[in-house]
């Protein structure tokens, strides 16, 4: 194990576009929320873009609402949005399962000794649902999703909530994600960041964002960590 990797204690990884191929018409989600938004509330034209995540459409949303109106009930908004969201990645749950390759890397892993984590944009039922269909739930000791946190990616919170509750410090830690958000993530913490190249983001983009190691997928974990 190279000195950077040596003497770390947890492998905190992102879970859609990492650990699994989440495949989402992001298209079709981010146009039927923002018609949702539009239909609730009168927003100016060409308030939204379609490039944006919902989590942003929604916070610019929130953002906006209550300067115009400080009393609006902001938490039914946001629970009609979370059960859009949950509709779109129940489809794609049922239909995408963790690979075995990634499988067996985390099992190499875990008995290397390794704490293993998720922390994702994604509900802790959707992630439960791929774990037991993939029947490696026993491999992962913590999920830190986004209805379990407040303030979702780039705040580490996520992180932090993980490493509060396994006692690790930050700097035991790897962070494994193929967003530039989860390079910034960990860096915020000064975590070790390992980048996956995706159709998401490049090398160079991931490097640029903090990533201090690439790998093409999970199983180069093996050669990287020596393993």
């Amino acid at each position: 194990m190279s000195n950077n990797l040596f003497n770390k204690k947890l492998i905190i990884f992102d879970f859609d576009g990492t650990l699994v191929d989440f495949i989402i018409n992001y298209v079709s989600l981010r146009s039927e929320v923002i018609e949702y938004l539009k239909s609730a509330f009168e927003f100016p034209i060409d308030f939204f873009s379609i490039q944006d995540r919902v989590l942003t459409t929604l916070n610019k949303a929130h953002t906006f609402i209550l300067k115009k109106e400080s009393s609006y009930n902001l938490k039914s908004i946001s629970n009609d949005v979370d059960k859009i969201m949950r509709k779109w990645e129940w489809e794609a749950a049922r239909k995408n399962k963790i690979d075995s390759n990634v499988k067996e890397t985390l099992k190499i892993l875990k008995n290397k000794g390794f704490k293993l984590a998720i922390f994702t944009l994604e509900p802790k039922e959707i992630i439960e649902f791929y774990l037991k269909k993939a029947k490696i739930e026993y491999l992962i000791d913590i999920i830190a999703s986004r209805d379990i946190v407040k303030e979702l990616k780039p705040n580490p919170e996520h992180i932090n909530y993980i490493l509060e509750k396994l006692k690790v410090k930050a700097n035991q830690a790897i962070i494994i994600g193929d967003h530039v958000i989860d390079m910034e993530c960990g860096k915020n913490i000064g975590a070790l960041c390992i980048g996956k190249k995706s159709k998401l983001h490049t090398k160079e983009e991931l490097l640029a964002s903090g990533a201090d190691f690439i790998i093409s997928k999970i199983s180069e974990l093996n050669s990287l960590m020596k393993l």
